[in-house]
């Protein structure tokens, strides 16, 4: 939530005080054309599964960093390696606690 100003991004209530609105972060803003790219970094929990395969792949061609998270008892190196020459990915594996 962005809360660089109150005033803007809320509303005055009855006894004075401000109520803040949630707002997305920037990150989340909708494309626009002619907008500089920025570089951003994710972590992606149950990255070697389908949905996170998929998200791993579309954060590396846009230049993104990526932390790609597996779960130990299910995730094959291979799965985790699969973009380890990528210099913007890091994969690693999630140890159980008991």
């Amino acid at each position: 939530m962005d809360v660089s100003s109150e005033h803007s991004a809320g509303q005055a209530t009855t006894d004075g005080k401000t109520k803040l609105k949630p707002q997305l972060p920037v990150s989340c803003d909708p494309p626009y054309p002619d907008a500089p790219q920025k570089q951003l970094v994710w972590v992606v929990f149950g990255g070697t599964g389908h949905m996170g395969r998929s998200l791993v792949k579309c954060a590396l061609s846009r230049g993104d960093l990526v932390a790609c998270v597996g779960r130990v008892f299910e995730t094959r190196p291979d799965e985790l390696s699969a973009w380890q020459d990528h210099e913007n990915y890091l994969g690693l594996l999630a140890l159980p606690t008991h």
